[in-house]
C-alpha cells in the first residue's frame, strides 16, 4: 500500500475537519479525517458505523468514463464465456448510460474511531486501479445518525429513533 498526507482543512459551522491523509491498499482507500469542534455524544461508541449517505465520494469528471468503461470491459472478460461481447456501439451506450445515472458510484463506509484523544471520522472506499492517479472529491452535507428513546444509536432512520446532527456541513475536499 501506499499513503499519503494531505492536510486539508476547512471549518464549518464551528466544526472543523482535517483530511489527515489517505491510505491505499490495492482496491481500497482508506481516508482519514479529524473532527474537532464538534459534540459527539461520548455514548456513541468506537466503530460506530455511519450511513453511507451521510457523504458521497466521486471522481473527477474526466476519469469517470475510463473508469465506468473499464469496468464494463473488465467485467465482460470475466462472462466472456457465457456471453457475447458487446460491440463497441453497446458499450459505448451502456458507458453513456451509467455515466448518466452518476455512475462509478464509489462504495465507501465512514467510521466514527475514538483514541488518544482525538475523534476520527475513518473512510473507507472502494475503487479499482482503472485511473492511473484518480481524483477524489468527498462532499459532506452533515454527519447524522438517529437515536431512541432508550440511547442506542442506529445509522439510519428508523421508527422510534430521532435524527441527531454530530456536524453540518457542507464541506467538500478534493484530492490525487
Amino acid at each position: 500500500g501506499m499513503g499519503t498526507l494531505i492536510g486539508q482543512k476547512q471549518t464549518v459551522n464551528g466544526v472543523t475537519l482535517t483530511l489527515e491523509g489517505a491510505l491505499w491498499n490495492k482496491d481500497k482507500m482508506l481516508l482519514s479525517f479529524t473532527i474537532d469542534g464538534a459534540s459527539i455524544p461520548k455514548d456513541v461508541p468506537d466503530g460506530f458505523h455511519f450511513s453511507r449517505d451521510v457523504m458521497q465520494v466521486t471522481l473527477a469528471e474526466h476519469q469517470r468514463e475510463t473508469y465506468v468503461r473499464s469496468e464494463m470491459e473488465e467485467t465482460e472478460k470475466l462472462l466472456a464465456e457465457t456471453r457475447t461481447p458487446s460491440t463497441k456501439e453497446e458499450l459505448d451506450a451502456r458507458v453513456k448510460e451509467a455515466l448518466g445515472r452518476g455512475k462509478p458510484k464509489l462504495f465507501h463506509l465512514p467510521t466514527l474511531v475514538r483514541g488518544g484523544g482525538k475523534e476520527r471520522l475513518l473512510v473507507s472506499v472502494s475503487i479499482l486501479p482503472y485511473v492511473e492517479k484518480p481524483e477524489l472529491t468527498v462532499h459532506m452535507e452533515s454527519l447524522v445518525l438517529y437515536k431512541n428513546a432508550e440511547g442506542k444509536y442506529w445509522p439510519r432512520s428508523y421508527d422510534g429513533y430521532e435524527p441527531l446532527t454530530l456536524v453540518s456541513g457542507p464541506f467538500d475536499f478534493t484530492f490525487t
